[in-house]
């Protein structure tokens, strides 16, 4: 999957460990994603939420599972454009 940042600068989501991606799982599903894992089909992704940050200005897009997207601009230049980045990465 790619698009487009309003900034213009394309997204590419076609592999792992992508570090301006990452899932959010809201906490009242928290117990019911925590059990789902638990099924042989695995994880129920209705109740994963993906996020990604563009690089070039720091946009975040938020894309619900009912495929509904927001997006959400940096109220300033200097804002991290990594805040999706590991724990283990960050600087």
């Amino acid at each position: 999957m790619k698009f487009r940042c309003p900034c213009v600068k394309i997204i590419s989501d076609n592999t792992d460990d992508l570090p301006y991606k990452a899932r959010m799982i809201a906490d009242e599903d928290w117990n019911r994603f925590t059990e789902s894992c638990e099924e042989p089909q695995g994880y129920n992704g209705r109740l994963v939420t993906n996020i990604y940050q563009c690089p070039a200005c720091g946009c975040l897009r938020v894309e619900k599972p009912a495929g509904h997207v927001f997006l959400f601009k940096p109220e300033s230049p200097q804002d991290s454009k990594s805040v999706l980045r590991s724990v283990g990465n960050l600087t």
